[in-house]
């Protein structure tokens, strides 16, 4: 378990998972269930915005070959 502390964002959340477990006194179960719930959150929020950006991406319209080349000419 050490050796994943050398990564920052691993090792900042076992600090937080040190500090409920000491500070509000949660038991390891109940770390784990509310890290699975942030998980699953952040998950679906990404993936809604994935498909929201998707979808925007899909309905814009493409850029013709004249606007490209009047770009490119200076």
């Amino acid at each position: 378990m050490l050796k994943s502390l050398c990564n920052k964002q691993l090792a900042a959340l076992f600090f937080i998972g040190f500090a409920l477990a000491a500070y509000l006194q949660l038991h390891i179960m109940g770390i784990a269930m509310l890290a699975g719930a942030v998980a699953v959150y952040l998950c679906f929020t990404e993936f809604n915005q994935l498909k929201m950006f998707n979808k925007l991406k899909a309905t814009t319209a493409p850029a013709t070959a004249d606007d490209k080349e009047g770009f490119f000419n200076d």
